[in-house]
């Protein structure tokens, strides 16, 4: 049971900071070079066509 509960817990940590570091990650890189969203990643996963990379 302590093995389980151990597990459980580093799975939730480890969620937990991936999606920190995730955060991170785009924050730094929208500081860098706002286009990189607007002008890539927009058209790369469809989301210019909603008028949100204009």
């Amino acid at each position: 049971m302590k093995k389980f509960l151990t597990l459980l817990l580093l799975i939730l940590i480890a969620s937990m900071l991936g999606g920190v570091y995730g955060m991170l990650h785009d924050q730094i890189t929208y500081t860098i070079s706002e286009e990189y969203y607007t002008k890539f990643k927009f058209i790369q996963f469809g989301i210019d066509s909603w008028g949100l990379g204009e």
